[in-house]
């Protein structure tokens, strides 16, 4: 075999160069979506950051998705036929043109060439500059290191002081205000009823009712309208304890302290999402994980008077993808403390744990699984303890309303609400979050090795199902954000398996393989 057949032909797989058409449009539909899941430009009459990131973005992911010879030029071109262009075109009415090519139409050329540099300096480099973009834009989307203008002034000025007991006008109002009491020295469930019901003596009946819950939880007909809607009659009107004793141990006092602590959680999800994804392909389509996961928060950093961040749903998925990532890499113990604390976060993510015992029994080899027991002991003895331990020490009021007909409330139209919650800065938010759901049930089942491909559906048809099937009265989408970062975490995985089969390897395993002599040579 000559040298020359060495190069196209390395290990029984065609390199890059011989590569189909699946790769090529794997990369340019990365790059697609990667310039439309990021933040649009709020005043589509100004240049911003945000219009220079988004196909600056799409095309580093291009660059890095498609590694061989000239083809990412080819990549470059198509991404820009099937979106950006459109983008350039649209803006050349508003902006000087010259300024509008070069910054829509240019970016991604010039993205795609310096993913090409890089990659030469080793694929280490090129993760940790590709990773540290994200993170630094991340940042600046977020508004606490570089604000935005003056929303971000407004936005500091209306979270510097603590929030006024008797006039919450959201939910995490209320939040707070038990963080407060407990760091006051209240023990938590003590503390959360004194924040729902009634603050130093006031009576619940006194006190308004900005939620306007009495009206869609009518739980004893008869009685004072806002007694019904702060009455707790089942365990699952209580949140769980642990979250709020880790915002109670985070250093700071005000709400924008917990909004800095929220950026900084989301931004190492953001990093545990690009290690699972990485785990599985290569960095260009594992870069979509991080981006796609800062652009869906950045609608929490900015949710006006709503305290979006404060959602104990999003903090749980973070340990959630966290938890994904060690199970993914094998590492056992972290995963499954991570597993506990996302279960901690809130109750319903137990619906990740058949995914460690499938995992556990299809992953382990029958010889092993003998020494391994305490694997599948810990995942389900773990979160029932957890949650158990909650609803016993939870002070339930029972009553008419304490059945389980409260949160049947599901159906086709829940679930789509669910998907699409939080993804409100995204161009097109229905768009985005069928992509995203498309993305993450394909790349779980074309999963290497067969036992994460058997296990890793789970984390994507379980919560599907029961967003389907279980809701409460009122509107629940925002349990949504318990599961979308996870899907946003697998989504990168439909790409693996058409990337490796381009042989997609470095630039300098490649020229390795031309140096080395075939056996006929």
């Amino acid at each position: 075999m000559s040298t020359r057949t060495t190069t196209r032909r390395v290990g029984g797989r065609r390199t890059s160069s011989q590569a189909g058409l699946g790769p090529f449009l794997t990369a340019v539909l990365l790059g697609t979506f990667t310039f439309f899941v990021l933040p649009a430009a709020p005043d589509p009459t100004v240049l911003s950051v945000t219009d220079v990131a988004r196909p600056v973005f799409a095309g580093l992911v291009v660059g890095l998705t498609w590694r061989g010879g000239n083809d990412w030029l080819r990549v470059t071109a198509a991404v820009l036929a099937g979106g950006l262009g459109t983008e350039a075109l649209a803006r050349v009415g508003v902006l000087p043109g010259s300024v509008a090519l070069l910054a829509v139409l240019l970016a991604p050329l010039t993205a795609s060439v310096a993913a090409v540099a890089m990659e030469r300096y080793g694929s280490r480099a090129t993760q940790a500059v590709a990773v540290a973009g994200v993170l630094g834009y991340g940042l600046f989307l977020s508004g606490v290191v570089a604000p935005r203008g003056p929303a971000a002034a407004a936005r500091h000025a209306a979270l510097a002081a603590p929030p006024v007991p008797e006039h919450y006008t959201a939910a995490g109002e209320v939040y707070l205000r038990i963080v407060d009491l407990m760091k006051d020295g209240q023990f938590f469930y003590p503390a959360y009823r004194k924040a729902i019901i009634g603050l130093d003596g006031v009576e619940a009946s006194s006190m308004p009712d900005p939620f306007d819950l009495a009206a869609r939880h009518p739980w004893s007909p008869g009685t004072d309208a806002t007694a019904q809607a702060t009455s707790m009659p089942t365990p699952f009107d209580f949140r769980e304890p642990f979250l709020f004793h880790l915002w109670k141990l985070l250093p700071g006092s005000t709400p924008y302290a917990l909004l800095v602590w929220f950026v900084v959680f989301g931004l190492a999800a953001a990093v545990c999402a690009y290690l699972l994804a990485t785990a599985v392909t290569t960095p260009g389509p594992a870069l979509v994980a991080p981006i796609a996961l800062v652009a869906y928060l950045d609608s929490f950093w900015w949710a006006d008077g709503s305290l979006a961040f404060t959602l104990t749903e999003v903090w749980a998925a973070f340990f959630a993808v966290a938890a994904l990532m060690c199970l993914v890499r094998q590492w056992r113990i972290a995963g499954l403390v991570l597993l506990l604390m996302a279960v901690a976060g809130r109750e319903f993510m137990v619906l990740l744990v058949p995914v460690w015992l499938a995992r556990w029994w299809l992953g382990t080899p029958h010889h092993q699984r003998r020494r391994t027991w305490w694997e599948p002991v810990v995942a389900v003895a773990g979160p029932v303890l957890l949650v158990g331990s909650a609803w016993l020490m939870a002070p339930a009021t029972g009553g008419p309303g304490a059945t389980m007909s409260r949160w049947l409330h599901g159906g086709v139209d829940r679930l789509l609400a669910a998907m699409q919650f939080g993804w409100d800065s995204t161009p097109a938010p229905a768009v985005v979050s069928s992509a995203v759901v498309a993305l993450a049930l394909f790349g779980a089942l074309l999963t290497l090795p067969p036992a994460l491909g058997r296990s890793l559906p789970l984390a994507v048809l379980l919560p599907l199902g029961f967003l389907t099937l279980v809701g409460p009265a009122a509107d629940g989408a925002h349990w949504g954000a318990a599961f979308v970062p996870v899907l946003i975490a697998l989504a990168p995985l439909a790409a693996g398996r058409w990337v490796h089969q381009a042989g997609g390897r470095s630039s300098r395993t490649r020229r390795t393989a031309t140096r080395r002599p075939g056996p006929g040579s």
